[in-house]
């Protein structure tokens, strides 16, 4: 079971609001998924990547957000969910 549910629904929230469209860069789209995050009662966690690139919270690189909800975190952290 992946750990990133949270998340994930921030980015889909940010993305109907900005009306499906792409945003104007990676910074525009993890200030929208950051906001969505706080929106929903959650402390977000900027993202920190490895030297390969990867985020070291969930293993992506392009398709990380940037930033995660800090509960999730957590439990990916304690091995209650799978990144």
């Amino acid at each position: 079971m992946s750990g990133w549910g949270i998340t994930y629904a921030g980015m889909d929230r940010a993305f109907e609001k900005h009306g499906r469209k792409p945003f104007r860069d990676r910074a525009a789209h993890m200030r929208a998924v950051r906001h969505e995050i706080n929106a929903a009662g959650y402390r977000h966690i900027q993202a920190h990547h490895d030297q390969a690139g990867n985020c070291i919270y969930c293993g992506e690189s392009g398709r990380c957000p940037g930033v995660h909800a800090e509960i999730e975190i957590s439990r990916v952290m304690a091995g209650q969910v799978t990144p």
